[in-house]
C-alpha cells in the first residue's frame, strides 16, 4: 500500500498542507543564508544595441574604469586632450559598410550613464553603436562598439503567407485599422 501523498494517489500528507499554508500566509518567510548583491559592472568592456520598435533603439555598455582610464592615459602621452565620453550612433548601409559607416548623432554622456533609448527617424534600417571618448581634436576613441541591429519597417509586411493566406480585402482592412493607409492616422 502507498503512503498518502505519494505519486500514484496523488494527495498531500496534512503536514505538508499546513507548512505550504504557513509559508504563503506571510507568518513564516523564507531567509537565505546570505544577502545576494549584484556587482555594479562585469567588466565585459563590450556594448550592446538592441531594437525596441521601428523607430527606437536600447543601448546599454558596460566598460570599466580601468579600460577607460587606459585610453585616457594613451590620449594623453600622444599630446591630445579629452573632450567627453559619448555614445555614438551609426546607419549602416550597402553603401556604408562596418568599415564606413554613417555617423547619426551623437550624446554626451556624463556621471555614471550606462544606457540609452534613442529614437531614430528611418525605421528598415541597419544600425550600429560605439560608446567612446572624443579629443578636443574631435577625434573619437572607440572603447566598446555593438554589433549591427536591424530596425522593422513601419505598418504590415507586404508579403503573404501562402499557408495562411489573406484576401486582399481583409488585407486592406487589417491595414486601416494599424492606420497604414493614411499619413498620421494610428489605430488608437
Amino acid at each position: 500500500m502507498e503512503k498518502p501523498g505519494s505519486k500514484k494517489d496523488n494527495v498531500f500528507p496534512q503536514e505538508t498542507i499546513q507548512k505550504t499554508l504557513l509559508y504563503s500566509s506571510g507568518k513564516e518567510r523564507f531567509k537565505p543564508h546570505r544577502q545576494f548583491d549584484f556587482p555594479q559592472e562585469y567588466g565585459d568592456n563590450k556594448i550592446t544595441l538592441m531594437t525596441k520598435d521601428s523607430h527606437t533603439l536600447y543601448a546599454y555598455w558596460d566598460i570599466t574604469k580601468s579600460t577607460e582610464d587606459s585610453m585616457i592615459e594613451k590620449i594623453k602621452n600622444t599630446g591630445r586632450s579629452v573632450s567627453k565620453k559619448i555614445l555614438r550612433i551609426y546607419e549602416i548601409t550597402k553603401v556604408n559598410t562596418v568599415h564606413d559607416p554613417k555617423l547619426v548623432c551623437d550624446f554626451d554622456l556624463e556621471g555614471a550613464i550606462d544606457n540609452w533609448y534613442v529614437d531614430v527617424d528611418e525605421s528598415g534600417k541597419a544600425w550600429m553603436a560605439s560608446v567612446g571618448i572624443v579629443c578636443k581634436t574631435g577625434e573619437f576613441m572607440s572603447l566598446a562598439q555593438s554589433d549591427i541591429e536591424k530596425t522593422p519597417v513601419d505598418g504590415m509586411s507586404k508579403k503573404s503567407n501562402k499557408k495562411w493566406p489573406c484576401s486582399k480585402n481583409l488585407y486592406d482592412k487589417m491595414l486601416a485599422v494599424t492606420g497604414g493607409c493614411e499619413d498620421g492616422q494610428s489605430s488608437y
